[in-house]
């Protein structure tokens, strides 16, 4: 993010942050945000020669590819942030969603350059924490419009006045109307905010600070997401087209193929669902990435922490495909995701294929432009039963999926080491070394 007094240079091929305040340097080597650090509530770093080293944390997921549950975690951790620096006159000088990344399913805050001295009674990030927090969950909870699909619309929350925009009623919303409307944050040239400023009374500026604190607590509170029984929430308990000896024989096929990679450093699971087989590379690989487009899914997840898997809630045709190709939304991703060892592609063609339309040629390309070393894949031919169903929905004649063709198409972008037959032969694995490696 841009900052001109904390501005970002390239030092020995990595980004950093230039330190132009000496008082500001000793700050954070201090007790109290070194403490933070130790608690695992600041994206740790390190100062050399008065510049800012961050640890390096990717693949890096934003608002837009967040669930409810993550943007909560992350406007707790803002408060937890203001309130524990602002007994030392320092406080937030911004209440950014953007300034929080996961590590896996661990929120960490990482604008370091957001630590301010307190030069005011009013809290100017107020109406941001407003903006970026609140009227996104109040959207989810009133009209389930995910918290996602706002910050694809308003890249810095949505304003408190458009609300009616959504239909909904402000003064049914929770908020103070009177104490947003002094603290949102107005332009700080404006004479009636000058006039309010005056010298600072440090302590009663600290005071308001922690009612203000308090009070977002509690509307957070309100707030607190749960997780919906979205289409494919309980996918792997109520799933009549697969026995259970068939997912047993995927199961040990998808685990044997895994093994014979050996050190992974990170994998991603496209298609993820609720991490039935992240598991099996969860056991192989340092970081496991999850990528869906179910809301129910990603959330069930995120809450399980001791998976600490990074996990994206996008639109899988965006990345998939010439749309996702041309899109801003893959170049975007692409880059964060490049260069894995592994990517699993199970029980996902067929829906991109058949009910989205996307040319096979197309999804095996993109596949191969993340540029991983090996792809696990698993071809669905005509005779599916799931396939059947979609290509009825859609009117499709997919006559032509059989495992000729999937082995014809395959190769033109990677090696087929190996293949699995499923149990009746309507499924098939396909194991592929990248040919770009």
């Amino acid at each position: 993010m841009r900052d001109p007094s904390f501005p970002l240079i390239r030092k020995n091929e990595r980004l950093c942050r230039e330190i132009i305040d000496n008082d500001f340097s000793d700050y954070l080597k201090g007790p109290v945000i070194q403490g933070l650090v130790s608690r695992q509530l600041l994206l740790d770093f390190i100062i050399e020669d008065q510049e800012l080293i961050p640890e390096e944390i990717n693949p890096v997921s934003y608002p837009f590819e967040w669930v409810a549950d993550q943007l909560y975690d992350a406007g707790i951790l803002t408060l937890d942030i203001m309130e524990a620096i602002i007994s030392t006159g320092y406080e937030l000088k911004d209440a950014s969603a953007w300034n929080i990344i996961f590590k896996g399913s661990k929120a960490l805050f990482c604008d370091h350059g957001s630590f301010s001295k307190i030069n005011s009674h009013q809290w100017w990030g107020f109406g941001q924490f407003i903006r970026n927090f609140i009227t996104p969950l109040i959207i989810e909870k009133k009209r389930s419009i995910r918290v996602s699909e706002s910050f694809s619309i308003y890249r810095d929350g949505v304003p408190f006045e458009d609300l009616k925009k959504f239909g909904i009623n402000i003064f049914d919303t929770g908020l103070a109307a009177s104490l947003l409307y002094f603290f949102r944050g107005k332009d700080e040239n404006n004479s009636d905010i000058k006039s309010m400023q005056g010298e600072t009374n440090m302590e009663k500026s600290i005071e308001l600070r922690r009612y203000l604190i308090k009070y977002l607590r509690y509307l957070m509170k309100s707030l607190k997401p749960t997780v919906d029984k979205t289409t494919w929430f309980d996918y792997t308990s109520n799933r009549a087209h697969y026995s259970s000896s068939a997912l047993q024989e995927k199961k040990k096929t998808v685990e044997k193929l895994i093994n014979k990679i050996g050190n992974i450093s990170m994998a991603i699971d496209i298609g993820s669902n609720n991490g039935e087989f992240s598991q099996l590379l969860e056991k192989h690989s340092s970081k496991v990435v999850c990528l869906d487009i179910d809301h129910g899914a990603i959330s069930t997840l995120y809450q399980d922490v001791e998976k600490n898997y990074y996990s994206f809630l996008i639109n899988l045709e965006n990345i998939i495909g010439s749309r996702g190709f041309m899109g801003t939304e893959f170049k975007n991703i692409s880059q964060r995701l490049l260069g894995s060892d592994l990517i699993i592609f199970l029980a996902i063609v067929h829906h991109l294929h058949i009910s989205s339309s996307v040319p096979l040629n197309e999804i095996i390309s993109s596949l191969s432009k993340l540029s991983p070393r090996y792809v696990i894949f698993e071809g669905v031919f005509f005779n599916d039963p799931m396939a059947e169903l979609l290509a009825k929905k859609t009117n499709r004649n997919i006559s032509y999926l059989n495992s000729d063709y999937y082995t014809e198409t395959l190769s033109k972008d990677f090696e087929i080491l190996e293949t699995f037959k499923l149990e009746k032969e309507t499924r098939q694995i396909f194991f592929l070394r990248n040919r770009l490696h």
